[in-house]
């Protein structure tokens, strides 16, 4: 019996566009016969642009535009811990890393750890612990509470400042990383004392 040679296709990686690790090897983005995604990708926007190099000589030039990511894909999902990376041009840096664990649950780490965020595979159970200067604060959204009960508890020692829907998580964790809850959560301290 002969071996079966599966057929893909892969895009071409050029490391000088854009901060990626050593460890990328050079075939991306790659898409099996049957169609699913395998292996590294980087997920990115191209953009060119002209530059002057002297007195009306210009050249064009490739870059990344915007913010990108790369991981593992494997029969088209996320495997492994995924980087999300802030383009500015002249600068990037690290804006979250995603860890995509096989029973389908996810960890995300925010904002250089100070946001670390479970999540269930099924998204039924929804767990933050937020660093905010000399506070810790935690958002637990369970499916499993009373259907009165709102599913997301916003808490600082077991004070609960707010109560909200799941599918306000993003912007409640937003609006307490931007200092919209200082007010609140002053008093809570105050009032634990």
């Amino acid at each position: 019996m002969g071996s079966i040679s599966i057929a893909q296709s892969c895009d071409t990686l050029y490391k000088s566009l854009a901060y990626l690790p050593k460890e990328l090897p050079r075939d991306i983005n790659c898409i099996d016969e049957a169609g699913q995604k395998q292996k590294w990708w980087v997920i990115y926007k191209l953009k060119d642009y002209e530059y002057e190099v002297s007195p009306n000589q210009f050249e064009k030039r490739t870059y990344i535009a915007g913010n990108y990511s790369f991981g593992l894909f494997e029969n088209n999902r996320k495997i492994g811990v995924w980087k999300y990376i802030f383009n500015g041009g002249d600068y990037t840096y690290e804006i979250k890393e995603e860890v995509f664990h096989k029973d389908g649950s996810v960890k995300r780490v925010d904002n250089d750890g100070r946001i670390v965020t479970n999540f269930s595979a099924d998204s039924s159970s929804i767990n933050s612990t937020i660093i905010l200067a000399q506070d810790t604060l935690c958002i637990d959204c369970n499916k499993k509470a009373r259907i009165t009960d709102p599913y997301c508890k916003m808490t600082i020692k077991n004070s609960v400042l707010k109560t909200f829907p799941k599918e306000d998580f993003e912007k409640e964790l937003a609006s307490l990383n931007y200092g919209y809850y200082t007010r609140e959560i002053l008093r809570s301290k105050n009032n634990y004392r």
